[in-house]
C-alpha cells in the first residue's frame, strides 16, 4: 500500500475509534448504560450483597448512598473513554504502555455490550452485533503495534463486518423481535407507513445476510459491492438515529439527545470504509496468505 493509501487507511480506523470512545463518553456523562442491569440482578449479585456485604437486598437497591457510587463510576467510565479517545488521536506519538489503552477500552466496550446482550434476553445478536465497535480499538491497536500484516488485519476487519452486519439483520429481517425505533426511523426517515417500513426492513435484513455472506464465502468479484453497500448503509443506519429524532423547535436538545449514538457507530461505516481503501489500494492481498 503505497504512503497516501496507507495513511487514509489508518486515519480511517483511527477515526472509527475515537468515534465510538468519545460517543460512548457521551453517553455515559449525559445518559444511562446498563451498568444497572447487572448490579441489581438480585439472582446473581443477591448472595455477595447480602452475605459479603451484610446488607439486605430491599436496602441495597433502595440506597442513595450506593447509587450516587453506582453514578460516579458511570462518570469516571465517562473520562477513562475520553482519555482512551484521546490515545487514538495521539497513537502514533505515545509510548506503548498508554497505546495498550485501546486494548482495555476495547475490554470496556466489550463489557457494555454484555450488558445490552443480558438486558435484551441474551439474544446473541444483541452481543455481536456491536463487534464492529469493541474491535475498532483492537484494529487500531493491531496496526500501529504491528502485530499482524495488513492483509490478516483485513480479513479479521471482514470477519467483524460481516458478523455485524448479519447481527443487524436478524432485527431487521425479524428474527429476533424488531425494535420498535428501527421501524419509526424508517417512518419518519421516509414518510411512508408502518406496513411498507416493516418489509423495507426485511429487505434490508436480506441485504445484511449477503453481505456478510459475500465478506466471507463468496466469490471475489463480490467483495468489493458487498464493502460498498456496508459503507452507505452502515452510514444510514447510523446518521438515522439524529435525522429521525431531530426537532427543529428543539434543534439543541434533538441534538444532544441523539447525535452520541451517530458518532459511536462511526465504525459501522468507517471500518467498511477502511477495508474498500485496502481494496482499492492493493486489490491481490484481500485475503491473508
Amino acid at each position: 500500500m503505497n504512503t497516501k493509501y496507507s495513511n487514509f487507511f489508518f486515519q480511517v480506523i483511527r477515526l472509527a475509534t475515537i468515534g465510538v470512545f468519545w460517543g460512548r463518553a457521551w453517553q455515559h456523562f449525559f445518559w444511562s448504560p446498563p451498568y444497572r442491569v447487572l448490579l441489581w440482578d438480585q439472582a446473581l449479585l443477591g448472595g455477595i450483597v447480602e452475605n459479603w456485604f451484610g446488607i439486605p437486598w430491599q436496602e441495597y437497591v433502595t440506597s442513595s448512598a450506593i447509587d450516587a457510587r453506582i453514578q460516579l463510576f458511570i462518570m469516571l467510565m465517562g473520562v477513562f473513554y475520553v482519555a482512551c479517545g484521546l490515545v487514538a488521536m495521539f497513537v502514533k506519538k505515545l509510548p506503548n504502555v498508554l497505546v495498550n489503552m485501546l486494548l482495555w477500552g476495547a475490554g470496556g466496550l466489550f463489557l457494555l455490550a454484555a450488558l445490552y446482550w443480558k438486558d435484551k434476553f441474551y439474544h446473541m445478536g444483541q452481543l455481536f452485533e456491536y463487534s464492529l465497535q469493541f474491535g475498532s480499538p483492537v484494529f487500531l491497536w493491531l496496526l500501529v503495534r504491528e502485530r499482524t500484516s495488513t492483509a490478516r488485519l483485513i480479513w479479521a476487519m471482514r470477519i467483524a463486518v460481516a458478523v455485524s452486519f448479519f447481527s443487524h439483520g436478524l432485527y431487521a429481517f425479524g428474527y429476533y423481535p424488531r425494535p420498535e425505533s428501527f421501524t419509526s426511523m424508517v417512518i419518519s426517515s421516509l414518510g411512508v407507513r408502518e406496513s411498507l417500513a416493516n418489509t423495507l426492513l426485511i429487505w434490508a435484513g436480506w441485504l445484511d445476510f449477503l453481505a456478510a455472506a459475500s465478506l466471507l464465502f463468496f466469490p471475489r468479484k463480490w467483495l468489493m459491492p458487498a464493502v460498498i453497500y456496508c459503507v452507505l448503509w452502515g452510514f444510514l443506519t447510523a446518521f438515522a438515529r439524529p435525522w429521525a429524532n431531530f426537532y427543529g423547535a428543539f434543534w439543541l436538545e434533538s441534538l444532544h439527545q441523539n447525535v452520541y449514538e451517530f458518532v459511536y457507530r462511526f465504525p459501522h461505516f468507517l471500518i467498511p470504509l477502511a477495508i474498500f481503501i485496502w481494496l482499492r489500494s492493493r486489490p491481490s492481498e484481500a485475503s491473508p496468505r
